[in-house]
């Protein structure tokens, strides 16, 4: 049995880290578990560039605010689908998934992926 009871189990909390910010995005690293990274997002009025991530999915929780998910299949000039996710709702972009992810106003969610794991 371990003296240590933290090492059991990582913990991470969001309160401090939803504060004003410069720019239109910023990332926290969180925690990590079975090779995933949880990362808080805030997005204000921003759009992300079309990007697939080969060996990883994408897993978006929305927190507050309204988060666009748009997903592309046939390269530059394929059909677009676009996923509107309000507060408590989440969707997983699945890994050679051509996406973005825009806003209007205002986003917090968290971001879970392996894509700093992928070689």
């Amino acid at each position: 049995m371990r003296d240590d009871k933290e090492a059991l189990v990582t913990r991470a909390s969001t309160v401090r880290l939803d504060q004003p910010m410069e720019g239109r995005w910023q990332s926290h690293d969180l925690l990590e578990f079975n090779g995933n990274k949880v990362r808080y997002r805030i997005m204000q009025d921003a759009e992300a560039k079309w990007h697939i991530h080969r060996g990883s999915d994408e897993f978006f929780v929305v927190l507050s605010g309204e988060l666009e998910i748009d997903v592309r299949d046939g390269g530059s000039e394929g059909v677009v689908t676009r996923y509107t996710l309000q507060s408590g709702d989440m969707i997983a972009v699945h890994p050679n998934t051509e996406h973005r992810a825009r806003c209007r106003g205002r986003v917090t969610l968290l971001v879970m992926d392996a894509i700093d794991h992928l070689g």
